[in-house]
């Protein structure tokens, strides 16, 4: 989780932060780290429900790598 929270918010400590009940964090952070989720899923694994009505409610498009 270090790892996808450095990466999703340059913050290695943010889900163990978020585990504490007693932390909250913005709606801003919250479409941050879903967006950074949905453009860095793994090709060909199934996504969270979750995630999937995020893009769906949002609109978002996960960005695609051009080669």
């Amino acid at each position: 989780m270090s790892t996808v929270g450095r990466r999703a918010k340059k913050d290695p400590n943010f889900f163990n932060r978020l585990a504490d009940h007693e932390n909250t964090f913005t709606a801003r952070t919250f479409d941050e780290v879903m967006r950074w989720c949905s453009d860095n899923w793994p090709a060909g694994k199934q996504m969270p429900f979750g995630l999937m009505r995020w893009m769906a409610d949002t609109g978002h498009q996960p960005e695609t790598l051009s080669l």
